[in-house]
C-alpha cells in the first residue's frame, strides 16, 4: 500500500474513491426508502433569507467543478499527510456522511421547484441549459435530500484535507476562495436554502473535532 502512482500513494487514490462511492450510496438510498415507506417531507426554507438570494445561472459551473475536486482533494490530501493521519481523515469523512445519511432518513427535505418557478427563471442560453440539465438530473420538479447540503459537507472534509503541514499557503488560501463558491453555488442555483450550508459546514467541522479529541485521548 505504499506503492505510488503519479506521486500519490496507493491507500490516497483508494480512500479517495471510496469516499465519493460511500457518498453516492449515501445520498441515493435515503431517497428510496423515503418513497418507498412514504416518509414526509420537509422543507427548511427560511423565506427571509433564501428568497433574498439571487438565482445565478452561471454558478452552475462552480457547482459540477466541485465533482473532481470531491473526487482527487482526498488524494491529494494523502501525499502531504502521513498513512495514519490520513486514516483519522478518512474516519472524521465517514463520520459526517453518516450523520448526513441518518439526517436524510429521519427528517427527508426537499425543495420545489415547479412552486419556485426555477425552469423558467433559469433562462436562455448556455448556463440556462446547464442548469436545467442540473436540475433533470436531480429529481426534476423536486430537489431533495438538501439537509445537510453533501455539495457543502464533502467540501469541508476536502478542504480539512488542505489545512496539513506541508501544503503551501497560496494553496491553502485559493482551496478556501473556492470552497467557499462552491458553499455559494448551492444556493444561487437554487440547489440548497441557506439553512442546508450551515448544518453541513457544522457537521463536518464538528466530525474533524470529534476524531481529534479521540486522538487526544490515547
Amino acid at each position: 500500500m505504499n506503492k505510488r502512482y503519479f506521486g500519490l500513494p496507493l491507500y490516497g487514490i483508494l480512500g479517495g474513491i471510496a469516499m465519493t462511492s460511500v457518498l453516492l450510496i449515501m445520498y441515493t438510498v435515503p431517497n428510496i426508502v423515503a418513497h418507498f415507506f412514504e416518509i414526509p417531507w420537509h422543507s427548511v426554507k427560511i423565506d427571509a433569507i433564501d428568497d433574498a438570494i439571487p438565482l445565478i445561472p452561471p454558478m452552475a459551473l462552480i457547482y459540477v467543478l466541485f465533482y473532481p475536486f470531491n473526487l482527487l482533494s482526498p488524494m491529494f490530501a494523502s501525499r502531504y499527510g502521513t498513512k495514519e493521519w490520513f486514516v483519522r481523515y478518512m474516519q472524521a469523512c465517514l463520520i459526517a456522511y453518516t450523520t448526513g445519511f441518518v439526517i436524510f432518513l429521519a427528517y427527508p427535505t426537499y425543495i420545489d421547484r415547479v412552486a419556485e418557478d426555477l425552469y423558467a427563471r433559469a433562462g436562455d442560453g448556455f448556463f440556462g441549459w446547464g442548469l436545467r440539465c442540473i436540475y433533470d438530473h436531480d429529481g426534476v420538479a423536486r430537489g431533495t435530500n438538501l439537509f445537510p447540503s453533501y455539495h457543502c459537507l464533502s467540501t469541508v472534509m476536502c478542504l480539512i484535507g488542505y489545512y496539513q503541514k506541508g501544503i503551501p499557503g497560496w494553496l491553502k488560501g485559493s482551496m478556501t476562495v473556492f470552497a467557499v463558491c462552491i458553499f455559494a453555488s448551492t444556493v444561487m442555483i437554487k440547489q440548497h436554502y441557506f439553512a442546508d450550508v450551515v448544518s453541513a459546514i457544522v457537521i463536518g467541522l464538528t466530525s474533524w473535532l470529534i476524531i481529534c479529541k479521540l486522538r487526544e485521548r490515547k
